[in-house]
């Protein structure tokens, strides 16, 4: 890699380092992905774990012929930038589309009444899943659904702006500082939620 090949670029991870290899697949088919294309995000290489500890099972799941299976969403640019979307387990299949929830939340956070927010599938009979988005406000702040929504119409696909939104106190934290989604998943899910702004 020359010095200009390794010059940083905006909010990407950059590009495989000396000795490793990154590729992008269809988590469905297997299928590797070209430019522009989103995948799940494969990483081979002699820096590369060769399992976890004392957990066999999850070391097959996660490398297969030495490539490892980040779980992370990404894309590569035609120059070979990689940038991560989000993680593969928070997508969101909409009528067909992929919803990234990382996407959609860094959409929200821009917006100044919002301090917070977690974006969680909800099933639906007609497109299969929706977006549900949970937001805290900022402190002093107040914004409606409605208006959340308005700001992102030119910030987002049309598909990709959550269907509900519903504002709440907290959001659960694992204690990694990461938003604990299964326990939303349980809480908003299990139960017809009183409070939702459509």
């Amino acid at each position: 890699m020359t010095d200009e090949e390794s010059q940083p670029k905006s909010g990407s991870v950059g590009k495989p380092i000396l000795h490793s290899q990154m590729r992008l697949i269809n988590p469905e088919t297997g299928e590797t992905l070209g430019a522009n294309q989103s995948g799940e995000l494969l990483i081979k290489g002699p820096h590369v774990t060769t399992g976890y500890w004392r957990n066999p099972e999850a070391t097959a799941k996660s490398i297969v012929d030495g490539w490892f299976y980040t779980g992370d969403t990404a894309r590569r640019d035609e120059e070979g930038f990689y940038t991560i979307i989000g993680r593969y387990k928070d997508m969101i299949k909409s009528g067909g589309e992929n919803i990234y929830a990382a996407e959609v939340e860094a959409v929200f956070r821009e917006h100044p009444a919002v301090a917070e927010c977690a974006l969680i599938g909800k099933p639906d009979e007609k497109w299969g899943e929706v977006g549900l988005m949970i937001v805290i406000h900022e402190k002093g702040q107040s914004v409606t659904a409605k208006q959340l929504k308005d700001f992102c119409i030119d910030k987002l696909a049309r598909f990709k702006i959550p269907k509900e939104i519903v504002f709440a106190d907290a959001l659960p934290y694992s204690p990694y500082g990461k938003v604990e989604k299964v326990k939303l998943k349980e809480h908003y899910l299990s139960k017809q939620v009183n409070k939702v702004d459509r």
